[in-house]
């Protein structure tokens, strides 16, 4: 009978009774195969072994694991399931930015708050689609022109001032206030022997508003007129107004005068001599006149109210309307005695936008 030899390891089996001369041979290589297959391990780590149940499969997950035993010390009484665990699966953070969550207390839900933000630089977050900060407080919070969508004040949201939701940019802030400024642009007109005194203005204001300040005629005894530009032209064709004025002086006289077809629209009573703007000293006429939405094409209106001390030397008081009889977008309004130039005075204009 030959010998044989080992399942596993092929170790050689002297064959009983046989093998004179070369039995030992052959368990002298047997010994020194299996001296070289358990290599330095010793009791002890043998020992290390008793009990375990785990598979080659098991530990095969090692096959490559280079962390030390501190570094595996480190997951000593970590309770954190499979499932959380791979939440970290492809998590490029290094230690130190880790640690920056050393010590926060803050909860899954406190944290869901910035879903979809992501961290550029210090103290910088960049929000994505909707964001939505509840009953967050924001310390002295800095806001760039990369912020966009509806979280961003537009410029007329900004100049209303009334939405609560919005964000503003020094960008947006000062294009409000440039803009607000603008809506209350003043123009002043120093008279000085001037035959007219015009107004223009561009785009669509919502009020201009006229301010007379001792406007005084050459010639006694005058009317202060205005007329509307259209198209570039003032216009002073036959029929081209309407107006009707009230006015009162000395005690309870009143009179009224107005005209359903006229070439321009009076600012002051023309009934007697002695009601008209007279031209001595501190004689000029005063007061105010408004035009509302004069960009709109409508039959544009001009509402006033003017002071002045007649001819006669009595303090008038005139009110009144005149109006455009044709709808029409007006651009402008000029202004002129119906004899002799504007003297002295100032003019005074202001557009809201």
């Amino acid at each position: 009978m030959a010998d044989g030899t080992t399942t596993n390891q092929s170790f050689v089996l002297p064959e009983v009774g046989a093998s004179e001369d070369t039995w030992g041979t052959k368990l002298n290589a047997n010994w020194s195969a299996l001296d070289t297959l358990i290599g330095g391990v010793n009791a002890t780590e043998f020992a290390i072994l008793d009990g375990a149940t785990v598979t080659t499969a098991e530990l095969n997950i090692l096959d490559g694991v280079t962390a030390t035993a501190s570094e595996l010390n480190a997951l000593d009484g970590i309770t954190a399931t499979v499932s959380e665990l791979n939440i970290l699966d492809g998590v490029t953070a290094t230690a130190a930015e880790l640690n920056i969550l050393d010590g926060v207390t803050a909860t899954a839900a406190n944290l869901n708050l910035l879903a979809g933000a992501t961290a550029t630089g210090t103290g910088t977050l960049v929000f994505g689609t909707s964001p939505t900060l509840a009953t967050a407080t924001l310390t002295s919070p800095v806001i760039n022109t990369a912020v966009t969508g509806t979280a961003l004040a537009s410029t007329g949201e900004a100049e209303a001032g009334t939405a609560t939701d919005k964000l503003m940019t020094p960008e947006t802030t000062a294009a409000a206030i440039a803009a607000l400024a603008a809506a209350a642009a003043i123009t002043t007109t120093t008279l000085s022997s001037d035959a007219t005194a015009e107004f223009t203005w561009t785009g669509t204001p919502r009020l201009v508003v006229f301010r007379f300040s001792q406007v005084s005629p050459a010639t006694d005894s005058t009317v202060l007129q205005a007329r509307f530009r259209i198209g570039g032209a003032y216009v002073s064709s036959s029929g081209a107004y309407a107006y009707q004025v009230t006015s009162s002086q000395g005690g309870n006289d009143t009179t009224s005068s107005g005209s359903d077809s006229a070439t321009s629209i009076n600012l002051n009573s023309n009934i007697l001599s002695d009601w008209k703007v007279g031209n001595a000293s501190g004689e000029g006429l005063s007061g105010v006149a408004e035009i509302v939405l004069p960009g709109d094409s409508v039959e544009t209106a001009m509402i006033f109210h003017t002071s002045y001390e007649a001819t006669a030397g009595i303090i008038n008081n005139s009110i009144g309307s005149g109006r455009r009889k044709a709808a029409s977008v007006v651009d402008g309004v000029q202004f002129f005695f119906d004899s002799g130039n504007l003297a002295s005075g100032k003019i005074i204009m202001e557009g809201y936008a």
